[in-house]
């Protein structure tokens, strides 16, 4: 029996088990893969669906055939991934108050995670800076005073004037 299913949507199946490019049946048994006597299933995944996997993978609306692009799901896919693809979907989904909102929902949800790593990095740099100050407020070694410049600690030599950051090599008259 000869089929013409384009390699790109062939899906071989040995029992549940999907075959990888790199498998062999005949490894299937030495794996200890249960399979249903020796059948292998060939099953077509239609183009779209092998889009839709690639787009949930990370791979951009660009790279989509243009057949494609004016199918809902696949646009979908895309923006719900990043929201700037709205700019490459068709012109029919931007006019679309459902598929808009829908943007609109996924921008709103970026937005939160931008906002609470903003604010991660925010409370990452504020234990920094409280952690040096606590190095800083260390009992310093004799003939060393603590001042503040700023929010910054640093250490003053009494007799000589020299200050110093806890940063090595940063000494200043």
């Amino acid at each position: 029996v000869v089929m013409e299913v384009p390699v790109p949507e062939q899906r071989l199946l040995c029992g549940t088990t999907e075959l990888k490019d790199t498998d062999a049946v005949s490894e299937l048994y030495r794996k200890d893969i249960r399979v249903d006597g020796s059948s292998v299933t060939l099953v077509r995944q239609s183009e779209e669906t092998l889009w839709l996997e690639r787009l949930s993978q990370g791979w951009g609306l660009k790279l989509v055939p243009q057949h494609l692009r004016s199918k809902r799901s696949i646009a979908w896919a895309a923006v719900r991934r990043v929201g700037t693809a709205i700019r490459l979907v068709p012109p029919e989904f931007k006019r679309d108050p459902e598929f808009l909102a829908a943007v609109r929902e996924v921008e709103d949800a970026d937005n939160e995670r931008r906002a609470a790593a903003r604010a991660l990095t925010r409370d990452l740099l504020q234990r920094e800076r409280e952690e040096r100050e606590r190095d800083a407020l260390r009992m310093p070694p004799d003939g060393w005073r603590v001042e503040r410049w700023g929010v910054d600690p640093f250490w003053v030599h009494e007799e000589t004037g020299w200050w110093q950051t806890r940063m090595p090599g940063m000494l200043r008259r």
